[in-house]
């Protein structure tokens, strides 16, 4: 079996310390089944969405704008996942931007990691905590909330606030989320879902919140790479009542426009 995860934002806008290879063998030591290989790919550039979410992230200002953008790129490369014979693909932003689209082209499972960590959490209990990275990204985690028709199960979405646009040690950034968890636990959750991938659970585990708050929280990226795993096994995917696509599109097809 053959999972891509895909990185919402392109090689030289992003973040992550990691490189693709050495993201892609966490990955497979840490949550893929025997037999499973998981290659980690980045989007291009078509449309800026890298250039300003790299800028919002240095600012401390992510409020979903650039995850729009993003949008484009990561379908494409989707695509490219289908047409070289993976059999899945798992979107690693946690606010799943490029994921419906792409299910309009793709007959391969894509998954986004938010939307299945926080269907999951509402199986196993009745309050889910939500910790988002900043201020500026609640309103963002409001609304994908309440498309997945999850309002109700979420006692409340915290932010964590750590460290922007200056080195910090992990340490320093734990503490931040420790107290987001803490808060979250105090006004009622029964399990934790942090919406901020980049820190957990690619700078600490979630085990290692869980520990320090007392209460459960998701790997969302175990989540997602399991869900791909298990859909792949039972030959399932996405509804195509639910995604209809009479027109085939290849990738090749997405491009930014060239100006004359």
């Amino acid at each position: 079996m053959k999972i891509m995860v895909i990185n919402p934002a392109p090689k030289e806008f992003c973040s992550m310390k990691q490189t693709p290879s050495e993201l892609a063998h966490f990955l497979e030591q840490t949550y893929a089944s025997p037999g499973t290989q998981i290659e980690c790919a980045f989007p291009e550039e078509l449309i800026g969405g890298g250039a300003i979410h790299l800028r919002q992230m240095k600012a401390g200002a992510v409020c979903g704008f650039s995850h729009h953008l993003l949008g484009p790129a990561i379908i494409k490369k989707a695509l490219e996942a289908q047409e070289n014979g993976f059999d899945a693909v798992v979107q690693l932003n946690n606010y799943d931007p490029g994921v419906e689209g792409a299910r309009f082209v793709l007959k391969i499972p894509i998954l986004g990691v938010g939307k299945a960590s926080c269907h999951l959490a509402a199986t196993l209990s009745d309050r889910i905590g939500l910790i988002v990275p900043f201020d500026s990204s609640i309103p963002n985690a409001y609304r994908m909330i309440r498309s997945l028709g999850l309002s109700d199960f979420i006692s409340s979405i915290v932010p964590a606030n750590p460290p922007a646009g200056k080195e910090s040690t992990t340490e320093e950034v734990l503490q931040c989320f420790e107290l987001a968890g803490k808060k979250c636990l105090h006004e009622g959750a029964q399990i934790i879902v942090p919406l901020c991938g980049v820190f957990i659970p690619l700078t600490f585990s979630a085990n290692a919140l869980s520990e320090r708050v007392g209460i459960q929280v998701i790997d969302t990226l175990a989540i997602g790479i399991g869900l791909a795993e298990l859909l792949v096994r039972c030959g399932l995917t996405h509804s195509e009542k639910a995604y209809p696509s009479f027109v085939k599109i290849r990738s090749s097809e997405i491009s930014a426009s060239k100006s004359s």
